[in-house]
C-alpha cells in the first residue's frame, strides 16, 4: 500500500512538472502539487496566467558521434 502512494505521489508530481513547464514556468512548480492549498493557488495561476513558449529541455554539450566509417 506504502508503495502504491509513493507511486502515485510521484506520478502528481510529475505531472504538474509537465503541465507548469508546457506554461513555461519551471518544472519545480510540480512540487507544490502535495502542498495544500498552494496546489489550489497553483491552478489558479496556470489558469488565469498568459502561457508562454516552452522552453527547450536544457541539453549538456553535444555529444559526437564516432563512427568506424570517419
Amino acid at each position: 500500500m506504502f508503495l502504491i502512494m509513493i507511486a502515485l505521489l510521484g506520478l502528481n508530481i510529475w505531472l504538474g512538472a509537465l503541465i507548469a513547464q508546457k506554461a513555461a514556468f519551471s518544472g519545480w512548480w510540480g512540487v507544490t502539487t502535495i502542498i495544500p492549498f498552494v496546489n489550489l493557488i497553483m491552478i489558479w495561476v496556470l489558469a488565469f496566467v498568459e502561457w508562454g513558449e516552452p522552453k527547450p529541455p536544457a541539453r549538456k554539450k553535444e555529444e559526437k558521434i564516432i563512427s568506424a566509417w570517419d
